[in-house]
């Protein structure tokens, strides 16, 4: 119909009768021919996965002839009006051309270009599908690849996407023409693959079988490269080449704070210096990062070097003064007051936790292992900006349902004993003596 379009289709070919049956023999010729010229692709749209949108208008003249051994196609496709869109990931294309020809096994690219919110993507290529090899090139010209509000990207370059000998390439050299990234504070936490769920059948192993692929693709960040989270504003800068050697993914380029800040200690830090440098597998690169705070004549930091899996921090100073009293400068903008024992007390404290979470062993893990204990923790009192009012507490688990604790504020005015009883997976009783008394009945229902 004129809403659903228009399919048209022959051919003929000849039956050879064999022992009281019709057979298609390997060697007999076929001819046919179709054409169609479809308004829309709805009658596909309950194929697309959940949260993908896609729509085109095709229209096709395909010829075959040869034998079914070796059959030959001779035509052409084409897709006009194509719109894809994946909301939730920010990827957009509001309209393109592809025009498709067919020459026996080639197929070949005669016309392609997309466009996005802004800018478009050229594409060229042919492929073979008799012997199934083929490329195609794809050329950026400013062309916004994401839109979220939280995640915008425009990319200009050329990449080349192939396939032969049963492997995927893509090679090629992209440069961020503009990039605003953000990072949510908090995100949804999700199960290690290895957390099994009692009561619930383990989950099966993906069967999907992977295609190898060998990829080479260089990234320039551009002049106007912003990041946002992890109380991190910065922009960046430099060039990275992402490869993969021997089947795992490696990376090799330096990318550079080139102006920006972090937010640590309740303080917005300058970064003074910001280095990470990639020589070997893409998670791992190496650390460079000094971030300070001036206050008058006194610059005082924290330095972070090493790798990212095994990083290495330190306290920084000019001039040069001990670690409890650089701590001070960071969090108060002033020395410390020696008369101040609460105070000293907890920059010790700090200062000793802050130096160890970068080691391969935290400060925790250490205490956790020399003393009986299972637990043990800071967390800020009633008054979070009051330091002296930080609460210490040490843990040791009973058995699978009860845990017991103490805890005790830093001035030493709170201090008491809780245990906590889990009856059940949802409800659980919290029995606090000591400064605080209290006994509560908690009911826990998780919502996805």
């Amino acid at each position: 119909t004129a809403r659903t379009g228009r399919v048209h289709a022959e051919g003929r070919t000849t039956l050879t009768r064999e022992d009281d049956k019709y057979v298609l023999l390997h060697g007999t010729p076929l001819a046919w021919t179709a054409q169609a010229d479809l308004p829309d692709l709805r009658a596909f749209r309950a194929f697309l996965p959940l949260g993908v949108r896609a729509d085109a208008h095709l229209v096709l003249d395909l010829a075959g002839s040869g034998t079914l051994a070796a059959p030959l196609l001779n035509g052409t496709l084409a897709a006009s009006d194509i719109r894809f869109s994946m909301p939730e990931e920010g990827i957009a294309i509001r309209d393109g051309t592809i025009k498709l020809k067919l020459d026996d096994s080639i197929v070949n690219v005669s016309e392609g270009i997309l466009e996005g919110q802004s800018g478009r993507i050229l594409l060229a290529g042919t492929a073979s599908w008799r012997n199934p090899t083929g490329g195609l090139t794809l050329n950026f010209e400013k062309f916004a690849t994401l839109t979220r509000s939280d995640r915008r990207l425009w990319l200009s370059g050329t990449t080349r996407l192939g396939y032969a000998g049963g492997r995927v390439s893509l090679d090629g050299a992209l440069r961020a023409d503009r990039a605003r990234l953000e990072m949510p504070e908090a995100a949804r936490p999700r199960l290690s693959d290895d957390v099994v769920i009692v009561g619930q059948p383990p989950r099966p192993e993906s069967q999907v079988r992977r295609t190898p692929l060998d990829l080479n693709l260089s990234f320039d960040l551009g002049d106007d490269f912003l990041f946002l989270g992890a109380g991190l504003d910065a922009r960046l800068g430099g060039k990275i080449r992402v490869f993969t050697h021997n089947e795992a993914l490696r990376g090799e380029g330096t990318v550079k704070v080139e102006k920006g800040r972090y937010s640590a200690f309740g303080q917005t830090l300058d970064i003074s210096r910001g280095v990470l440098t990639f020589t070997g597998p893409i998670n791992n690169p190496g650390l460079d990062i000094l971030a300070v705070r001036e206050t008058g004549s006194v610059t005082a930091g924290v330095r972070v070097v090493g790798t990212v899996e095994r990083p290495r921090a330190s306290l920084y100073s000019d001039p040069s003064m001990p670690d409890t009293e650089i701590l001070s400068w960071l969090l108060f903008g002033q020395g410390l007051d020696s008369s101040d024992s609460a105070r000293v007390q907890t920059m010790q404290i700090m200062a000793a936790a802050l130096l160890s979470q970068a080691d391969s062993v935290g400060l925790q893990a250490q205490l956790t292992d020399a003393l009986p204990i299972d637990s043990i923790a800071l967390r800020s009192g009633d008054n979070a900006e009051d330091l002296s009012d930080t609460i210490v507490s040490v843990g040791r688990r009973i058995n699978s349902k009860l845990m017991m604790s103490y805890e005790q504020s830093l001035d030493g005015l709170d201090q008491f004993v809780k245990a906590v009883y889990q009856i059940s997976e949802r409800f659980r009783v919290e029995a606090t003596a000591g400064s605080q008394t209290s006994l509560d009945v908690f009911y826990t229902r998780e919502f996805d």
